[in-house]
């Protein structure tokens, strides 16, 4: 598989996968991950359609219900695992930018330079927007939020 040495990939793989670790039989994702809360599988021979050579490695943190199996290009450690993650900060932000939200895509802007500050001016308005909200909240909570707060211990401050 050429990759572009620009870019760099990390894929959250299902428990199904057929894999070949090089220690012996073949295996699936799902049972690499049985019982490891870490463990990290350089050089694996992926199947899925054909055969794809990979890194995976498996984060599977106390109180979550499934282990992270990520493919990735990089050697596996924690936190090339953890680097996953970091697409729920920036997926969002994509859909409230088009369709969820400002509906960019229609803009028709075609400068670059009006492009970029357009972006600009919407980056500062939904910051804007989540800063205001959240000051909302805490200030004025709904009543099932007021019976939430009052129902938690509160913490002791020395």
């Amino acid at each position: 598989m050429a990759q572009d040495p620009e870019r760099h990939y990390r894929l959250r793989l299902k428990g199904n996968l057929v894999v070949d670790t090089g220690l012996g039989d073949e295996t699936t994702t799902g049972q690499l991950s049985q019982d490891n809360t870490e463990r990290y599988w350089p050089n694996v021979r992926l199947f899925s359609v054909g055969e794809v050579m990979t890194h995976i490695g498996i984060v599977h943190d106390p109180g979550h219900p499934a282990p992270w199996i990520i493919a990735m290009d990089c050697p596996p450690t924690r936190s090339a695992v953890l680097d996953y993650g970091s697409r729920w900060a920036i997926e969002p932000t994509f859909s409230d930018f088009k369709s969820r939200g400002f509906q960019l895509e229609d803009s028709q802007l075609k400068q670059p330079a009006r492009l970029e500050r357009l972006i600009l001016i919407m980056a500062l308005a939904m910051h804007w927007c989540v800063r205001v909200g959240y000051h909302d909240a805490v200030q004025h909570p709904t009543p099932l939020e007021k019976n939430e707060t009052a129902s938690r211990p509160r913490a002791l401050v020395f």
